[in-house]
């Protein structure tokens, strides 16, 4: 729902629809490529929503970078899949690695 927002809120000049039917749009092959940019937008505006950075700081979630197990703490404290979870740290805080 916090994707779908984030188009509603992002993206104004997408033609509004009401989904008479129910359709199922799954990933396939190019929308795994993170290439559209309204998607790109939709995806970080319902990540700073569901794992907002000032509360990854305060847990210091940085450090998860390299534990696997503080990845699913994390997830399971924001309610959000470890896949995604490891998809904000990376973003939020991927220049703080040590390599």
């Amino acid at each position: 729902m916090a994707h779908e927002f984030g188009h509603f809120l992002l993206h104004h000049d997408l033609q509004s629809h009401t989904d008479v039917g129910f359709r199922v749009n799954y990933r396939d092959r190019k929308s795994s490529e993170a290439t559209d940019i309204e998607e790109i937008e939709a995806n970080f505006f319902a990540a700073s929503i569901l794992m907002p950075r000032p509360f990854l700081d305060r847990m210091n979630a940085f450090e998860a970078l390299t534990d696997d197990d503080q990845v699913n703490r994390l997830a399971e404290i924001f309610d959000v899949s470890v896949h995604a979870m490891s998809l904000r740290l990376a973003n939020e805080y991927s220049y703080q690695r040590s390599f």
